[in-house]
């Protein structure tokens, strides 16, 4: 009952476990990396890559830490394995941080410890922020204890269980460390009286030297229930030159951290070898805690046992009973002789045996525990696995001082002996195994089995290893059913009693990797050709096969993960597969075991060229055709893709790139050849070469021909120039190309240059052709040669042509003006000079004074007048040349228009008797008939006649009125119109 709330300032010692990150990979690894016949076997790994590859992200486990931090807490350590975070807390800090209350509590059935019973009232809980990353805080509280798990002496317990022949052939522990998982108060005081007791061997630093303590929480200097001297001096009985590191979790009379003491453990990495004598009743995250922490040390390969219990099937105190981590200790009653041959041993009934139903997801049935006698029906974690004296009537003797009992040797017994006499036990296999190199370092640097249940699974009791425990019964099993031994497996010693010379016998016999051979040694790489790889062992593979590693140092050579060697066979073969590589490779094949390994090599060549094609075949030089070589290799190209060197015989006519990378995963690749202009036909090697091998093949370079030969124009009037264009079918070489031109008429046309030049580098020249001025048309044939090629056009070359008629005028006056008509020819007339017909297509409006005109030879143009008429309209008329041809060019010929009207005179008196004479005058004759000229008067007083006509060819006419007599002086506008042009005059009346 609470009596109490708990000092404040109280200090708390708390672990905060943390989850995996990857739960199922992390078990999976553990499973792999101790099961004998795994690939993975025994390559452990590190706590810092536990953390890496299996916990929860670094971030979040620094979230964990700083909320601690911000709590007030001090961390004492952040585990490596990122499973847990060990922290120092008053109960105020705890209570603030965890939202709970601690109080001091009273028990009437349980020991009270110093400093009284303590524990949270209410579930802690955490911000969910934080809480994701949290599964167990354990610290709060030291109502949960463990249980402890009691004559023969060492010399006889060494030979009972044939550790004997190892310990006298000088392996008693050196090299080896031994930890210990210890909630008990001890004295290092009493180890030097086992060893002189007992005769151990002093280590070099004397006794003692070799034994170390790792405070997590002091309970060294607690009450002494002689606990911890028992494991102390039994694993130093067995092994007293081991290193031995007590890793002091607490006092079972005060408060004890199972959590940190696994946390620092796992976090050190130092003890190849852990034993634990105690039981559990653990909450579920806490189990879950502990059990992710026992995974780590599986996977850093370090070997934790625990002894099964001494209340024989009864398993209320559960953890680690049901931890498929922990090798499980049964207990034996061992009667021997005083040299210590077994007389017999029986099951002890006190051996902690069977299962426990707790609901743990990780309480289930290993996936090594199978064998004779092994249940398969019963999902849980099964106990024990072995069993060493453990009966208190044939127990361990151990010098205790207490403090509360006189100082001195007492037999004690439980199987809190016999899983560190295992241990002690162990340490000595171990080292004798490491000497005869049957335990190899692995990957990280560590001689160690690991979880060794696997392999001790794997023997099935085979009896070279085994006592097989045959008698003796421990309680009735929860399923109602008697548990006694039997023959195999069973729950009260599991196996037996290990026999730890045939243990090392059978290890070391273990047949040995002695060669691994590839036939054949060289191969191209890719290539169809089957290389198969050998190993061999040193002795026929065990029942069930030998399982052999397999690596390769070289992506391009792949073997398989593992082979097994079949049951009494020595060899085993496997398929070698090659990719394709871009250089020689020598790529080293290995073959390994946990206990030997070998290595051959493997040599990989490139690809070898198969064919090398040109196209096309033959090309001009420098021409604009594309030549193209393709490259094909046998095999596919690599990661990377495949050089292949390239050469050219005669780079003055070809030219190639020094290298050509055949593509991944491709056969084939294509290059451009660069041709270049030649003067005469070159024959060029090109040469493809990967490694030795070559492939060659030849492209025709060849001169430059006539591809074209044009006139531009191909007719022409005479006396016009022509070009002769000639076009070769590839650029000139050098010093270029001369081709010869000629004429079949030289008198009607003649050359500006015998030849057409192509200068270096051009594919195209031409000349000039003069043409002559010609009577009638003539063609002339135009030849060019070169290389053995002609080519000819023909040009025509015409007599001239009207080109055009023109006026110096495009209006004349008719009967005024006469423009000037000029007749051009398209060419120089010919010799004979040129007549050309003139004409006008209204003679009445213009026309010429001759019909034809002469243009003489070698010119172009002459002139002739047209001579206008008058018109009563402006009308346009044509001046027509015809020769070859008919040009024509038109002119207006305009109407005569109204210039003025004058009145004489200008004043006068209206009376209807004076006379004024009126004058209308036009800019020309008027023609061909009269022009008639309306008038009109302003006013009344002055009557006009209505219209005057012009006679033909005449430029005036006049006309006559009398004004009337006005009121007043008025002047009065006479308006005359001809056409659209009218002109007017003021003439004023006077009164």
């Amino acid at each position: 009952m609470p009596i109490g709330h708990a000092a404040s300032d109280k200090m708390l010692h708390l672990t905060v476990s943390l989850p995996y990150g990857d739960a199922a990979g992390m078990q999976n690894f553990v499973d792999e990396v101790s099961n004998p016949k795994s690939p993975e076997y025994r390559h452990f790994i590190t706590p810092e890559q536990v953390g890496q590859r299996f916990g929860v992200s670094a971030a979040n486990v620094q979230k964990v830490a700083d909320y601690l931090t911000s709590q007030g807490m001090k961390i004492r350590l952040v585990g490596k394995n990122r499973l847990s975070i060990m922290a120092d807390a008053t109960v105020a800090q705890a209570e603030a941080a965890f939202q709970t209350n601690i109080f001091q509590f009273a028990w009437k059935t349980l020991d009270v410890p110093e400093g009284g019973l303590f524990s949270f009232t209410t579930e802690p809980s955490i911000p969910a922020s934080v809480g994701q990353a949290v599964i167990d805080v354990s610290g709060m509280e030291n109502f949960t204890k463990p249980k402890p798990r009691t004559f023969l002496t060492p010399t006889q317990l060494r030979t009972l269980y044939n550790v004997a022949p190892l310990y006298g052939a000088g392996s008693q522990g050196q090299g080896r460390t031994v930890g210990i998982s210890n909630w008990d108060g001890f004295k290092l005081s009493n180890i030097p009286h086992e060893y002189s007791q007992f005769g151990l061997p002093t280590p070099p630093g004397g006794v003692g030297s070799n034994v170390s303590v790792v405070t997590i929480l002091s309970g060294m200097n607690g009450p002494n229930h002689g606990e911890a001297d028992l494991d102390i001096q039994t694993v130093l009985a067995m092994a007293p030159l081991c290193n031995l590191i007590i890793y002091d979790g607490g006092n079972l009379s005060g408060s004890v951290d199972l959590t940190g003491t696994l946390t620092k453990e796992a976090n050190d990495n130092n003890a190849d070898i852990i034993t634990e004598s105690y039981g559990w009743q653990l909450g579920s995250s806490t189990a879950n805690a502990v059990h992710n922490l026992h995974l780590s040390m599986s996977a850093q390969g370090i070997t934790y046992m625990a002894a099964s219990g001494d209340s024989g099937t009864d398993l209320s105190f559960f953890y680690p009973n049901i931890e498929p981590e922990v090798l499980s200790v049964g207990g034996t009653t061992a009667v021997a002789t005083a040299a210590g041959v077994r007389t017999s041993e029986t099951g002890w009934s006190g051996s902690g045996g069977g299962w426990n139903t707790n609901a743990a997801a990780f309480n289930v049935l290993p996936s090594y525990q199978k064998g004779t006698g092994v249940p398969t029906n019963i999902n849980f974690r099964l106990n024990p696995d072995v069993a060493l004296d453990a009966d208190p009537n044939t127990g361990y003797v151990v010098y205790v001082d207490d403090g509360s009992n006189p100082a001195g040797f007492y037999q004690i017994g439980g199987t809190s002996g016999a899983s560190p006499t295992f241990a002690g036990a162990l340490a000595d296999a171990e080292q004798r195994l490491i000497a005869l190199g049957s335990l190899p370092a692995n990957g990280a640097g560590k001689k160690r089995f690991g979880r060794i249940q696997d392999l001790i699974y794997s023997y099935n009791g085979d009896s070279s290893v085994f006592f097989d425990v045959i008698s003796g019964g421990n309680g009735n099993l929860p399923n109602g059913q008697a548990s006694t031994a039997k023959a195999g497996w069973d729950f009260v010693t599991g196996w037996g009693a290990m026999n730890f010379d045939g243990f090392v016998t059978k290890v070391a016999n273990f047949a040995k990797i002695t060669s691994v051979a590839a036939s054949p040694s060289t191969v191209e790489g890719g290539s169809a050709t089957t290389v198969t790889g050998t190993v061999t062992l040193s002795a026929a593979a065990a029942t069930g096969g030998d399982v052999v590693n397999l690596s390769s140092s070289d992506p391009s050579v792949t073997v398989p993960a593992s082979i097994t060697i079949a049951a009494g066979a020595t060899s085993g073969t496997f398929a070698i597969t090659t990719s394709g590589v871009s250089t020689s490779k020598s790529v080293t094949l290995t073959a390994s075991q946990s206990n030997s390994s070998a290595t051959t090599t493997l040599t990989v060549t490139p690809a070898v060229p198969t064919a090398l094609s040109v196209s096309p075949g033959s090309v001009i030089g420098g021409g604009s055709v594309v030549a193209t070589g393709t490259v094909t290799i046998d095999v596919t190209a690599p990661a990377g893709g495949i050089a292949v060197a390239l050469s050219s015989s005669d780079t003055t006519a070809a030219t190639v790139p020094a290298s050509v990378t055949v593509p991944q995963g491709a056969k084939t690749t294509t290059f451009t050849i660069t041709h270049k202009a030649v003067t005469t036909a070159t024959a060029v090697t090109i040469t493809e070469t990967i490694g030795t091998n070559n492939k060659t093949a030849v492209i025709n370079v060849l001169p430059a021909k006539i591809g074209f030969f044009t006139l531009s124009p191909a007719t022409v009037f005479g006396g016009n120039k022509v070009t002769a264009s000639v076009t070769m079918s590839g650029p000139a070489p050098a010093g270029g190309i001369s081709v010869p031109i000629s004429l079949s008429d030289s008198t009607s046309a003649t050359l500006s240059s015998p030849t057409i030049t192509v200068a270096a580098g051009a594919s195209t020249g031409s000349v000039t052709i003069n043409t002559q001025a010609v009577d009638a048309s003539k063609t002339v044939t135009v030849t060019v040669t070169y290389a053995s090629v002609t080519k000819s056009a023909v040009l025509t070359i015409n007599k001239p042509a009207m080109l055009s008629m023109t006026s110096n005028l495009t209006t004349a006056l008719g009967g005024v003006t006469n423009p000037v008509i000029t007749a051009t020819l398209t060419s120089p007339a010919g010799p004979s000079g040129v007549v050309v017909n003139i004409s006008t297509n209204l003679p009445s409006v213009a026309k010429f004074s001759t019909t034809t005109l002469s243009i003489p030879a070698g010119s172009k143009t002459a002139t002739a007048t047209l001579t206008t008429l008058a018109v009563a309209s402006d009308t346009a008329v044509n001046a027509i040349g015809t020769f070859n041809g008919t040009k024509m060019v038109s002119v207006t010929v305009q109407a005569a228009t109204l210039v003025s009207i004058t009145l004489n005179p200008t004043t006068v008196l209206g009376n209807g008797i004076n006379v004024v004479t009126g004058t209308l005058t036009i800019n020309g004759p008027a023609g061909p008939n009269v022009r008639t000229v309306s008038l009109s008067s302003s006013d009344p007083s002055v009557v006009v006649p209505s219209a005057i006509n012009i006679v033909p060819g005449a430029k005036t006419a006049t006309f006559t009125f009398k004004p009337k007599a006005v009121a007043t002086n008025t002047n009065v506008t006479i308006t005359a119109t001809l056409a659209s042009i009218s002109k007017t005059a003021t003439l004023t009346v006077t009164h």
